[in-house]
């Protein structure tokens, strides 16, 4: 009825206006990435983070020295991935495939909101 659908509108926009919902998406990450010593350049790498219920992810490609920089990370606890490119190859030494999924690659992070660094060796 329309007295509940006023209800709702009203407790969604207290709840927007109280800062619910996922953290904003205001941290920039950057460093260097290497496969055994290496640059994993041509390679991807894929941020995670966010709520329980809503997650938001971002990536960027590492360049020929092995640096990457990404910007719209969710700040908050993040996991990360690094695996295969865009073009799909297989860059550099090679990327071991327990480091393609964000979920099990072990590689995690606190982002805070601005710029930090975050290198990440890969053996």
């Amino acid at each position: 009825d329309a007295m509940q659908t006023r209800t709702l509108i009203a407790a969604l926009a207290a709840a927007g206006l109280a800062g619910c919902g996922p953290g904003p998406k205001d941290g920039v990450l950057s460093g260097t990435v290497t496969v055994g010593g290496r640059p994993a350049a041509g390679a991807e790498v894929y941020v995670v983070g966010g709520t329980d219920t809503e997650e938001y992810a971002a990536s960027t490609v590492v360049g020929p020295d092995g640096s990457y920089w990404v910007d719209r990370v969710a700040v908050g606890r993040c996991r990360v991935a690094v695996r295969p490119g865009p073009s799909g190859g297989s860059p550099g030494p090679g990327i071991p495939v327990r480091y393609y999924d964000p979920q099990g690659s072990g590689l995690t992070l606190t982002v805070a909101p601005g710029p930090q660094t975050f290198d990440i060796r890969l053996d």
